[in-house]
């Protein structure tokens, strides 16, 4: 070997050996398998088989951090997927709580609260009976306590009603009586 190589040689030794002492300040101290290979590489005797070892590593190390970057990529792609697609309406959460309000139950347990009421068979013939209700009291959607309310005052005044008649024409009491007292009167 001439000088000129010998230098470069001693070159790139020196910056291999620069490189290698960097990789080894990156890596974190809890990486403690990866320091010990850099520290082996750093100690073997020739350039070449440094070199080799380095390159050997950064390949390593680099198909490391890929699988690391497509695990990461991976768990954020499946928590995109968990996120609604649709924009959220803001007026939704407020219906969401009336309506768990109106069921009497908190608005997270709201979804059992439905799946319960769908599931049971009861609630069909209630609301069957329901409409049937509805249809004979000739009544609309949502007035039907109204409108039984109204029947039960006023079969309240009927009753009212008919015991005022019944005890003033009721067979314990007399007819009425005329006043007259002879037939001449009546002429």
């Amino acid at each position: 070997m001439n000088r000129n190589e010998e230098i470069s040689l001693e070159t790139l030794d020196k910056v291999l050996s620069d490189r290698i002492k960097q990789m080894i300040a990156l890596t974190p101290r809890d990486d403690i398998t990866r320091r010990q290979i850099l520290y082996q590489i750093e100690d073997l005797p020739t350039y070449s088989r440094r070199l080799s070892g380095f390159l050997d590593y950064m390949i390593d190390y680099s198909s490391f951090l890929q699988q690391e970057t497509w695990n990461i990529e991976s768990a954020i792609w499946a928590e995109k997927e968990k996120l609604p697609t649709r924009q959220e309406n803001p007026k939704i959460n407020e219906r969401i709580d009336k309506l768990a309000q109106h069921l009497g139950v908190k608005s997270n347990k709201l979804e059992d609260e439905v799946k319960k009421l769908v599931d049971s068979p009861k609630m069909s013939d209630a609301q069957a009976d329901y409409f049937k209700a509805i249809q004979l009291l000739s009544s609309n959607y949502g007035r039907l306590n109204i409108d039984v309310s109204e029947l039960v005052q006023t079969n309240k005044s009927l009753k009212k009603l008919h015991k005022m008649t019944t005890q003033r024409f009721s067979p314990t009491t007399s007819p009425p009586q005329l006043q007259h007292s002879t037939l001449s009167d009546i002429e």
